[in-house]
């Protein structure tokens, strides 16, 4: 049973591509549509409403609110009251319009009032509300632009607060600090979760394709027994997580949903997550050592490193694992690995220590480089490591890891060492997987050098996490078919 709805905004700019929109988001398993009027040049309401495919909202958005309607206020109430009466499901209307002379002796239970902030999320959400209700229509939604995570958390916590008061009560937490309020109907039991149609084509900042929220998220299918887990970070846009865990998830019939949280306040997520059946959690750059301190323990290797990639929630509360170690490792230990004597690290964060940690599991003499010396210094002696400057890497030396997101998308032309270094190697690890060849690995390849592609260990790490998080063997295999095709379709592999 469906527990959340979801609506494809439609924002054709003629009536015959509304009226195929709406035949694409029935078959993409839309509940509803929002037709955006006032991008429709040649407005037809009566073919619109009935030749429909699904319920509709019609929405006719004036410039002052983020539209694109330009004309006068009294033909804009003029249409949307002529699609009322047509049989639209629902109009949308903003809450500074006339209302009660637009729509005088028609249902208000088909009125959507809607407030929108395009610039932030005001600090008095509660009596907006509140005058969003005496107003009297059957559905409220307000939408506000999430600056921060807080932002989206406030909102997503007045949904939580009226959600029975206000049972129609839509909010929407605007950017991509707000799109978990997108996912999570089943617990907020929002009215609605809206979506693009298709990507590129949305009308508020941070909506989700459809094909995404259908497919990927699978928003219909979650109730309140789906257990969460969460990806920590930020920015999160293309991280290939969410992608690789969900597929997981559903390979193996597990009631588990995998939401990108993006959240520049560690403290803040915690207090969301002590409100939401969260399982498990991602941990990703810049949190892997912020999050630390709003443990309750850890294990041996995250405590080793310094830093946590894993969470689970258990009954003694969030326990910290670190498997990047573990990821940097797997690629190493193939059957067709060479044995490598010495390497040299490029990095001296939290990568190069994973890194670090595992060459040390090999046997393998370290050498870490940084281009600030004192922090290349600092790694090495906290690992009993030789260290050197950039010009160092001119030595020679078995193998070269990059540990560094030099050369990650989008700076895809960058590289951490010149190409001339290259030729004292056997090989090149680049833990950068995003894209799948970097620039790194392609002149390393043209210098006929052995190449580690970072999805392998992007990969075993997941793998490990998924482990951790369900106690079951991952579907490894299904993960790497997921990850390869997402970055083949951003045009990241060939």
């Amino acid at each position: 049973m469906k527990t959340t709805r979801i609506c494809a905004v439609i924002c054709a700019s003629t009536t015959e591509a509304a009226l195929a929109a709406m035949k694409r988001a029935a078959a993409g398993a839309a509940d509803l549509v929002e037709i955006r009027a006032d991008y429709i040049e040649d407005v037809d309401v009566h073919r619109l409403l009935s030749c429909r495919a699904l319920p509709v909202i019609f929405t006719c958005r004036p410039a002052r609110a983020g539209g694109r309607f330009t004309g006068p206020e009294i033909e804009r109430l003029a249409l949307l009251r002529h699609a009322l009466q047509a049989g639209a499901d629902f109009v949308d209307v903003e809450e500074d319009a006339d209302v009660a002379a637009a729509f005088a002796n028609l249902d208000p239970d088909h009125a959507i009032l809607s407030y929108h902030n395009f610039k932030e999320t005001p600090t008095d959400l509660e009596a907006i509300y509140q005058r969003l209700k005496r107003r009297g229509a059957g559905t409220i939604k307000m939408a506000t632009q999430a600056n921060s995570f807080s932002d989206a958390v406030r909102l997503f916590d007045l949904l939580r607060q009226y959600r029975r008061q206000s049972p129609n009560l839509i909010v929407c937490a605007m950017g991509p600090r707000g799109q978990f309020t997108r996912l999570l109907g089943p617990w907020s039991r929002s009215f609605l979760t809206y979506a693009s149609l298709e990507e590129g084509r949305e009308s508020a900042d941070g909506q989700i394709p459809l094909a995404e929220m259908v497919g990927l998220y699978r928003v219909q299918s979650l109730d309140s027994t789906t257990k969460v887990i969460g990806l920590l970070g930020t920015p999160l846009a293309h991280s290939l997580s969410p992608a690789v865990h969900n597929a997981a998830f559903h390979q193996m019939a597990l009631a588990s949903v995998y939401i990108p949280f993006d959240a520049d306040d560690v403290s803040r997520f915690m207090e969301l997550a002590d409100k939401l059946p969260l399982a498990g959690l991602s941990v990703t750059a810049p949190h892997k050592t912020n999050v630390l301190p709003l443990l309750d323990s850890m294990d041996a290797t995250a405590k080793a490193v310094g830093a946590v990639n894993t969470c689970v929630r258990t009954e003694r509360g969030w326990v910290g694992y670190n498997t990047d170690v573990e990821g940097c490792l797997s690629p190493l230990l193939a059957e067709d690995s060479p044995t490598y004597r010495t390497a040299v690290i490029v990095g001296a964060g939290g990568a190069a220590r994973a890194a670090a940690l595992a060459m040390r599991r090999l046997g393998v003499s370290i050498r870490i480089v940084h281009r600030r010396l004192e922090k290349a210094r600092a790694l090495a002696e906290e690992i009993g490591a030789a260290f050197g400057p950039p010009a160092s890497l001119r030595e020679k030396t078995d193998l070269l890891i990059n540990a560094t997101p030099v050369g990650m998308y989008p700076n895809v032309s960058d590289t951490p060492i010149p190409r001339e270094y290259l030729r004292g190697y056997q090989a090149v690890y680049d833990l950068v997987y995003n894209p799948y060849r970097t620039r790194l690995l392609e002149e390393a390849k043209a210098e006929g050098l052995r190449t580690i592609h970072g999805l392998e260990m992007f990969l075993a790490q997941a793998a490990l996490q998924f482990r951790i998080w369900t106690g079951q063997p991952a579907p490894i295999e299904i993960m790497r078919k997921i990850a390869i095709a997402r970055l083949r379709e951003s045009g990241k592999i060939s």
